[in-house]
């Protein structure tokens, strides 16, 4: 797991400054390397000051309608990567949404296509589908403080004379997506906004409507697989409260047996403390031994289109593949669609989707924001839950 430095405020960044420079001229033997290293690391926490600053202001910027943002902290870590410095950077804040979900454009959209809808038994049911919806929003998020956190980098300009000790830190700033295989950046000003309006209020729309079409043929839309799964029941808060206990635990992978890293065996645990059972004819089975050998489902991604957590649950009919991303809750699957790697969807409120993971670092209630670097969401079947 990455090694992060806790930042607490500028003015402990300058006494740490002061003092380096103290000590410089108070020894005359120091060497010109550890010179070289004092002044970097000072300019590396001006640096991570300054973008922290840019950062939570973006974020105020971003979530501040919706939600009351409380409470910032933030620590970094310094990585090289192909002769490029990069301070991974992640910011800690506790959100409340402050926006009633009755409010939202996705409950808007789904209203407007329930007036529409003309009979009475049929316009009941779907009245208690979003009444179920809303209410669990209210009661899990709203006025509640949530906490999350973003994971951004900046990638420090190596042209900078470090010795000058500026304050004016040039940086690049990318949001951070710490993967299975590698750490992905994307340039902040490709994300996506947090919330479209009109986008979100036509997915509500369809949602209802598909919704609608499922109550009209209620026998062509059963689950013809549910007498197959009658003794299986997930519950998705026992998967997250598991995955909130042990989101900083010792990694199992890789280990001297199994190459590879924590992420499927981290989901696979968390689906098993929700209930989903081993299989050991299906191969999605914990190992025996700690770092041994598991199944082939159970430490793999599903990446590979052969073998891994995501087949397996999909091929059972646990889990299916949900698009509409404002119906995405805790114990969800999150798979990425660009390179091995999946989580656990921790948090979902309709507006912001948070994951907690294993994998190139480990980090807890990860807000997603959609970019190139696309994620595929699983949800669990009804007839689990």
């Amino acid at each position: 797991m990455f090694k992060y430095k806790k930042i607490v405020s500028m003015f402990v960044a300058s006494v740490i400054c002061l003092g380096l420079q103290t000590s410089v001229f108070a020894n005359e033997n120091v060497s010109s390397e550890s010179l070289d290293s004092s002044f970097s690391s000072s300019l590396e926490t001006q640096a991570a000051e300054t973008a922290f600053l840019d950062i939570k202001d973006q974020i105020i910027k971003d979530y501040g309608e919706l939600y009351e943002l409380d409470d910032f902290s933030y620590d970094y870590k310094v990585r090289d990567n192909q002769g490029k410095k990069y301070l991974d950077i992640n910011v800690y804040v506790d959100m409340t949404l402050t926006r009633h979900p009755s409010q939202s454009p996705y409950v808007l959209g789904m209203q407007k296509a329930l007036n529409e809808v003309e009979d009475t038994s049929i316009k009941n049911e779907l009245q208690a589908e979003i009444d179920s919806y809303v209410k669990e929003i209210e009661t899990m998020y709203f006025n509640i403080p949530d906490s999350a956190t973003f994971t951004y980098a900046i990638e420090l300009d190596n042209n900078k004379n470090l010795r000058t000790k500026s304050s004016d830190a040039n940086y690049k700033l990318f949001y951070r997506t710490d993967t299975d295989e590698e750490i992905l950046l994307i340039d902040t000003d490709s994300l996506a906004e947090v919330e479209d309006f009109d986008e979100v209020y036509q997915s509500g729309y369809k949602a209802l409507e598909k919704l609608e079409s499922v109550a009209k043929t209620p026998l062509l839309n059963s689950d013809s697989t549910a007498s197959t799964k009658a003794s299986v029941s997930y519950d998705r808060i026992a998967a997250r409260d598991w995955a909130f206990d042990n989101w900083d635990a010792t990694p199992e992978y890789p280990s001297s047996t199994v190459a590879g890293t924590d992420c499927a065996n981290f989901v696979s645990k968390a689906l098993n403390a929700g209930g989903i059972p081993e299989d050991k004819s299906g191969k999605w089975y914990r190992a025996a031994t700690w770092g041994g050998w598991p199944g082939d489902h159970w430490f793999r991604t599903g990446y590979n289109g052969q073998t891994g957590v995501v087949i397996y649950m999909k091929n059972k009919g646990y889990f299916y593949k949900e698009s509409d991303e404002s119906v995405i809750a805790a114990g969800c699957i999150m798979y990425w669609n660009n390179t091995s790697h999946v989580a656990l969807v921790t948090a979902g409120d309709g507006v912001t989707i948070k994951y907690t993971q294993h994998g190139a670092s480990q980090t807890k209630n990860t807000v997603y924001k959609k970019s190139e670097v696309s994620a595929s969401f699983y949800k669990a079947s009804k007839s689990i839950t």
